[in-house]
């Protein structure tokens, strides 16, 4: 197996074992199935078929799919087509008139996906004016659908004893009267009562002893039911062990109680044993915890997640055993703090290592995710070199999940640089189609580990024109946006962007209009002059945007060019997602172009409603004068069933720079065509036509 390993005598230290002579298995041959081959056509399959199918597809595809044929669009028009339509609506939601149509429309779907889509409803998006009306009209459809409450039996409570005789009664009575339940009622029972008797530690520990004890007593007997009684005990200790509360985590007792209820699991047979393996494994993570490093044994072998860690690799199958390992890992995420002693993390692996490849990475994975959060940089860094040098082996397409895993958390140590080149070289020798997320993952690390642009960004702008066409805008847009401050290799990053078809542009260029729109202070209004070394200038060849922006009426002119070379559609995409974002001063840039938007009712509504949202909270005089004159021409444009949210916060934002005159007007051209959904509350219409009548007489 390729994940082999050095371990030290004392499991303090980990390395890679030499790696195999011979290189790992290409992928080849005539793998591929025939052009048709095993086609068949869907408009020919049972219902029931095809709606396994259609569930397993995301919304595009459903909507496609649809279109193929009658029959198709017949059967998944409404309970999947409709549902598809209408997620794709809610976010353009700024008014409550279109906020109740939506309603409508999806009172008319089937429960399980109304309730689905009233979930998502998008509140936050409307105005407070008409926010608390559009809130309790979903609330009342939310409801309307649900589920009736079952009415308790008249006799009922005669079955169920008070809780206050449940903590009064002993120990074995509780454990006679769980047993006599039925078997699948048993383990549930007893881990309610454990659960129960969490907050008091002896009350607690007296019952897991009592399971202890009861498990003990049945051990003689060779009955069926004894057995069975015994498994369901052991099994309800090992999950009350568990529990991941604060109680049983910090119980003085409990790694005691766990390695009694291991020594008594290990001798039942084999087919009883995963439950309680599992369990006890996701108590054993407790013991990863930065806080108990002082209360566990110095001795690894007398801890409790060394012996579990070789229970699972020595006595369960492999697929069982990747089970334990990454539920184990898994409740290490609930930890604030973990430990930075190596060894329980080379414990891990090592038990990792013998699993099928498959299996093993998704445990290596884990490992080196959580192992990141140790405050130990050299002990991390001592796993993340033995995972990569051991991963070398592996076939392709699993040594891309593990290169994944380690770009996203190189270590933040001395020799980060070579580490960052030896795994882009093992990203080269991947094959072409398995390179696009390693290289994304080392992007990202970047923000992290500060490789500098002169060396990461030709390499990897190399490893651009190796991808397949679809994968580079991805590549690029994480290259433009965590390298945005190099004048030196900005050109050639834009210069690809540009090179793209324009179907492909719109993420790379909203990293471009981002690095624009995004600016802690203007730019000068003259540019500086020019030296003959200056980096900033574009280089013959290359296009006008490509150029590093020194004034603020070039950069107004390269986020102009920008938008020309995208498709409309994405050119009201950038405009949208970069409204939260832009800096004040650039505001109008936005409303500009805005209002050369196509009327669709989507991005310039989003877009001038996000603005006026924003302009509320304007602090300066000065760019209150600015942008809301710009601003309440751009409100004017919209459609009466549209504007609402973006006209109450025009009007909060005019009162609050004591601009209300600016109102009057765009009132004036709203308040007649209004729908009535729209209309604010009598108080606040009242006061709305008032101030804006009133105010410009005395201006």
């Amino acid at each position: 197996m390729p994940f082999q390993f050095l371990i030290c005598s004392s499991g303090g230290s980990i390395a890679a074992a030499q790696a195999h002579g011979q290189p790992a298995r290409q992928p080849g041959g005539n793998d591929t199935l025939a052009e048709g081959a095993g086609r068949i056509a869907l408009d020919t399959l049972p219902e029931c078929v095809l709606r396994q199918i259609v569930e397993r597809l995301r919304g595009a595809a459903i909507v496609a799919l649809s279109r193929t044929s009658r029959r198709m669009h017949g059967q998944l028009d409404r309970d999947f087509v409709a549902p598809v339509r209408l997620r794709e609506r809610l976010k353009w939601i700024v008014s409550n008139s279109a906020f109740q149509r939506a309603l409508g429309d999806i009172a008319q779907l089937a429960p399980a996906a109304r309730h689905s889509l009233l979930n998502r409803m998008p509140v936050e998006q409307l105005h407070p004016a008409i926010q608390m009306r559009a809130d309790m009209a979903r609330f009342a459809l939310l409801h309307t659908g649900a589920p009736a409450r079952t009415a308790r039996p008249a006799n009922g409570s005669a079955h169920r004893a008070p809780l206050v005789d449940i903590a009064q009664r002993p120990v074995p009575a509780l454990l006679d009267v769980a047993l006599a339940l039925d078997a699948d009622a048993r383990v549930p029972a007893l881990t309610g009562l454990a659960a129960r008797a969490s907050r008091n530690e002896g009350r607690w520990r007296e019952l897991l002893e009592g399971m202890l004890a009861t498990a003990q007593g049945l051990k003689g007997r060779a009955s069926v039911t004894s057995q069975a009684e015994r498994v369901q005990l052991l099994t309800a200790a090992a999950e009350a062990l568990a529990d991941p509360s604060h109680y049983v985590v910090w119980a003085v007792c409990r790694p005691s109680l766990w390695h009694r209820v291991f020594d008594e699991a290990r001798v039942l047979p084999p087919a009883a044993r995963p439950t309680i393996w599992m369990a006890l494994a996701q108590s054993a993570a407790c013991d990863f915890a930065a806080a108990l490093e002082q209360e566990v044994p110095t001795e690894p072998r007398d801890t409790c997640w060394y012996r579990i860690i070789g229970a699972i690799g020595n006595q369960m199958p492999a697929d069982q055993a990747n089970e334990a390992l990454v539920a184990m890992l898994d409740r290490i995420d609930g930890l604030d703090e973990i430990t930075s002693r190596p060894a329980p993390y080379i414990a891990l692996m090592e038990a990792a290592s013998r699993l099928p490849d498959p299996l093993a990475v998704l445990v290596m994975n884990r490992v080196v995710e959580q192992a990141f959060r140790m405050n130990s940089v050299a002990v991390y860094e001592r796993i993340w070199e033995a995972v990569f040098g051991a991963s070398r082996g592996l076939e392709p397409a699993l040594q891309q999940q593990v290169l994944v895993a380690l770009g996203q958390r190189l270590p933040d140590a001395a020799g980060r640089l070579q580490r960052w080149f030896a795994l882009s070289d093992r990203v080269a020798a991947l094959p072409r189609a398995l390179r696009r997320e390693p290289l994304l993952a080392m992007v990202d690390a970047e923000l992290s580990t500060d490789v500098p642009a002169g060396f990461a960004v030709p390499r990897l702008m190399g490893f651009l024109e190796e991808l397949d066409l679809d994968d580079r805008p991805t590549l690029l847009s994480g290259l433009l946006q965590v390298y945005d401050d190099d004048p030196r290799h900005w050109s050639d990053m834009v210069n690809a962007a540009v090179d793209l078809p324009r179907r492909m542009r719109r993420d790379p260029f909203a990293a471009i209009a981002h690095k624009l729109l995004v600016t802690r202070e203007p730019l000068p209004d003259t540019p500086p002059p020019q030296r003959a070394d200056d980096t900033a200038a574009a280089a013959p060849g290359d296009v006008s945007l490509a150029a590093w922006p020194v004034s603020e009426g070039q950069a107004r002119r390269q986020f102009t060019e920008l938008l020309g070379m995208l498709t409309w559609a994405d050119r009201g995409f950038v405009l949208m997602a970069m409204a939260p974002y832009a800096s004040v001063h650039r505001f109008t840039w936005l409303i500009d172009e805005g209002l050369c938007l196509p009327r669709s009712g989507r991005h310039e509504v989003r877009l001038f409603t996000t603005l006026a949202e924003r302009a509320t909270r304007l602090t300066e005089p000065r760019d209150a004068a600015q942008i809301l004159p710009a601003l309440a021409t751009a409100i004017r444009t919209l459609q009466p069933d549209q504007c609402a949210s973006a006209l109450y916060w025009l009007h909060d934002a005019c009162q609050r720079a004591d601009m209300i005159h600016l109102f009057a007007p765009v009132w004036a051209h709203f308040h007649a065509s209004l729908p009535v959904e729209d209309e604010p509350p009598a108080a606040n219409g009242n006061r709305l036509k008032r101030k804006a009548r009133d105010r410009p007489a005395d201006a």
